[in-house]
């Protein structure tokens, strides 16, 4: 039910008549008073009310109500309308509350300036409005700790306004004794139509929509964790920001901020997945595909072929921190691998990316790529520098970064300029940094989503208030990892389009606009600043050792697959993101990260070793040293082998020079040339190096030498002893020969009859031969034992031959 005048609250009528001049002043009067005898003691409880006035829309400790504005419809108040404003009292007062009613306080006067905005909403504006309406009681006792809807309707000739502006709106909840309880304060923009607003140009505005989040994967195909799951699914955070901005991109002109490194972790959860797991990329859990991940990666397609889109380097890395500590090259890396991503993932053309030498953005989609948005819009004149070698031509930086010149008032402009390293200027659009603050706002907590919304229309309207006749622009960067309802995105996104004084445009329309003659008179960024919350020193000089043992590693391997050597790179700027800046919380997740893939690269480099024994001998003064080298991996590597000889000069070794290629899981071994010049024990250190001839991280491996220094003495010793053997035997084959040559024919007779022939032998044979010796034998075995003695007294016994006898040689018969 409604009265008469429009009032109604919990379906009760209440009576209520428009304030006329003279009551609004003895309202105002009475209120003067009250506050007067508050600050004397006169009238003690009126404190906390007056504590609660000024602390905004947060109730103050002594508040015993709690009031909340849920909406205000409409949100835009035009001549003649009617207002509606509705939302909860909640008692906290610690008992019943009954006689409770609310009652809106407004002006007819509109807020000023920007600041005032602020001031109001935090209560600090005291006088800033009064009254308006009659107040109007809710129905029964509230309970302790219960919550009440209330809805009061207002005519806007009610309030008294007329002209274009934002006017405070509040509304107060009075306990039955007519004191302040609670208030809840908000803002009334008021449109009186195009003319009457003499507003020449409708503002320009241009909105950021991000599809950010912290980085998923490492040097792993597996993800870290599964959050991403519930964030891609109907109801998470980035498929509200996808829905909702994919239905008002084409209207409200939206450029979005897409980061490869999120894209290329959705797109591993469309197949199956495996999350957390060891540094080697074993184990973990598996997961099925996901068909979130599915749907929500062909709407990012669908973004990328017919919206407007810039990437950020791969992960999101921290532009300003890398630059800083002098880590140029990764974020050059971290440019072209995003860019690389994209083109295989989104399918957009990577010629116009930053880090492949594009100076100015053009108006498609790839070529918007060439803007960039640092972490926090924070970036000095150093950070410019190396955007602008990176052919950054359009950078979007936080509005605080060019503030005004000193005693001039320039009216807010997004479009700015600076000049850049490279002898150009760089187009730069300034984020408006209170509007980012005011989205950063947004909670789940009721009345938030009202209370950001009419923020958004209050700041945007004074914006184009403050200065109606030149063209201006705002450009609206929400946070990074912004979280707002769809209720809340759709809103705001519904405003951006629907608002007379606003006129949505894409950053590279922005970007392409002259620059506002009155933006001459901004400082230029800061030529020194470094944000406390960016990656510090300490982390990124690890992940630049980090760095540095990947490119080693990288050089190792033989015919790598493209898409392994980016894993690795990915690993690399997953350390670097700024996603880990900022908190405790953030930096203690990137020092989880950069742990995971230092792990993963220790546990590769240990597969690549040299396995030898501890002790090797080197018989003689020179010789080679077998040296086996194992690769674990599962790809092919190619090293050098670097050998180092201790400095006393005993033992001189020459390195393995040419590359060794080893094949995957297999063991080669190589050979060193040695020389010794002592004998004695000596230390050789083998280290591998990889191509370019740095060290891997594996200590060097000893290797004991023993010279003995024998070697050729050995062999003198071999040689003349066998040449001794030699001739010994041939001096006797001689010998031999001639002894057992064939004897002449004998001077008389045929053997064995009596003749001259036979007679010395007779002889010889003494008395044994003669007459009664016995029977002689007849035939030839007694003329042989004859000559047998008569060849053993020719020839004597020569001495014993010890070569002769000798196990092995030959005989000779």
């Amino acid at each position: 039910m409604s009265s008469g005048n429009g009032n109604t609250i919990s379906g009760v009528p209440r009576p209520c008549a428009a304030p006329g001049p003279a009551a609004r002043a003895a309202v105002t009067l009475a209120v003067i008073v009250a506050a007067v005898l508050a600050a004397g003691g006169g009238l003690l409880t009126i404190g906390p009310a007056a504590s609660a006035a000024q602390t905004g829309p947060q109730q103050s400790s002594g508040s015993s109500a709690a009031v909340v504005i849920d909406s205000v419809s409409p949100q835009v108040a035009r001549p003649d309308g009617t207002v509606t404003v509705s939302g909860t009292v909640t008692n906290e007062s610690g008992a019943a509350m009954s006689g409770l009613s609310i009652r809106l306080r407004s002006a007819a006067t509109p807020l000023s300036y920007r600041d005032s905005l602020a001031s109001y909403a935090d209560g600090a504006l005291p006088g800033a409005d009064t009254p308006v309406g009659t107040p109007v009681q809710l129905s029964g006792s509230l309970p302790q700790g219960a919550t009440a809807s209330w809805r009061v309707s207002l005519s806007v000739s009610a309030i008294g306004i007329s002209q274009f502006g934002v006017y405070p709106l509040a509304a107060e909840a009075f306990n039955e004794s007519g004191l302040p309880a609670g208030i809840d304060r908000t803002f009334l923009p008021f449109w009186p139509g195009t003319a009457a607003s003499r507003l020449s140009h409708r503002l320009n505005i241009a909105w950021i929509w991000p599809l950010l989040d912290a980085p998923q994967q490492g040097t792993c195909p597996e993800l870290t964790s599964n959050t991403l799951a519930a964030s891609v699914a109907p109801g998470g955070r980035l498929e509200t920001l996808l829905t909702t901005g994919s239905g008002y991109a084409a209207s409200a002109d939206l450029t979005w901020a897409v980061d490869p490194g999120l894209v290329q972790s959705v797109a591993t959860m469309t197949h199956s997945y495996r999350v957390g797991g060891a540094a080697d990329c074993t184990g973990g859990t598996a997961q099925q595909p996901s068909p979130a991940a599915v749907q929500w990666l062909s709407g990012v397609r669908a973004v990328a072929a017919g919206q407007q889109m810039f990437l950020t380097p791969y992960d999101d890395v921290d532009v300003a921190a890398l630059t800083h500590q002098g880590l140029d090259t990764d974020l050059t890396n971290s440019y072209r691998l995003g860019a690389a991503t994209a083109s295989t993932l989104l399918g957009t053309p990577t010629g116009s990316s930053p880090g492949s030498g594009a100076s100015r953005p053009g108006t498609s989609a790839a070529a918007s790529s060439a803007i960039t948005w640092p972490a926090d819009g924070l970036a000095d004149s150093s950070v410019l520098a190396n955007l602008a070698v990176n052919g950054v031509g359009t950078v979007v930086l936080s509005s605080t970064e060019m503030p005004p010149a000193s005693g001039l008032y320039t009216p807010d402009d997004a479009v700015a300029s600076t000049p850049a390293a490279t002898g150009t200027t760089m187009k730069v659009l300034l984020a408006d940094s209170t509007l980012t603050s005011v989205l950063a706002s947004a909670t789940s907590a009721p009345g938030s989503s009202s209370a950001v919304s009419q923020r958004f229309l209050a700041e945007t309207a004074m914006i184009a208030q403050e200065s109606p006749g030149p063209a201006r622009s705002v450009v609206i960067a929400p946070p990074r990892t912004w979280n707002p309802t769809a209720a809340l995105a759709g809103q705001l996104l519904s405003d951006t389009v629907s608002v007379p004084w606003l006129a949505p445009h894409t950053l590279t329309a922005l970007a392409a606009s002259p620059v506002n003659a009155a933006q001459a008179g901004r400082q230029a960024p800061p030529d020194n600043q470094v944000s406390p919350d960016e990656l510090s020193g300490v982390y990124l000089k690890q992940a630049g050792a980090l760095d540095a043992s990947v490119r080693t590693y990288k050089g190792i391997l033989f015919q790598p697959k493209t898409r392994y050597l980016n894993e690795l790179s990915e690993g690399v700027a997953a350390t670097e993101s700024a996603a880990w800046r900022g908190s405790p919380a953030a930096n203690a997740a990137g020092a989880q990260m950069l742990e995971a893939v230092s792990g993963y690269l220790s546990a590769m480099l240990r597969k690549v070793q040299i396995v030898n024994s501890a002790r090797a001998t080197l018989v003689g003064s020179s010789g080679t040293l077998p040296v086996s080298i194992v690769n674990g991996l599962a790809q092919a590597i190619q090293v050098r082998l670097r050998a180092t000889a201790p400095p006393d000069g005993r033992l001189t070794v020459t390195d393995h020079a040419d590359l060794i290629t080893v094949g995957a899981g297999q063991t080669t071994t190589t050979r060193l040339s040695v020389r010794s010049g002592a004998i004695g024990d000596s230390t050789i250190e083998l280290q591998l190096l990889g191509t370019d001839g740095k060290p891997l991280p594996e200590a060097p491996v000893s290797l004991s030498v023993q010279s003995t220094q024998f070697g050729s003495t050995l062999l003198v010793i071999i040689y003349v002893a066998l040449g001794v053997v030699v001739l010994t035997a041939i001096a006797r084959a001689i010998r031999r020969a001639l002894r057992d040559g064939p004897a002449g024919p004998p001077p008389g007779g045929p053997p064995g009859g009596p003749g001259p022939g036979n007679q010395d032998d007779d002889e010889e044979a003494g008395p044994e031969a003669g007459p009664g010796a016995g029977p002689v034998p007849v035939g030839g075995d007694a003329n042989v034992e004859r000559d047998n003695e008569h060849a053993d007294a020719r020839y004597p016994p020569e001495a014993p031959d010890d070569f002769a006898d000798a196990p092995g040689w030959a005989r000779y018969t």
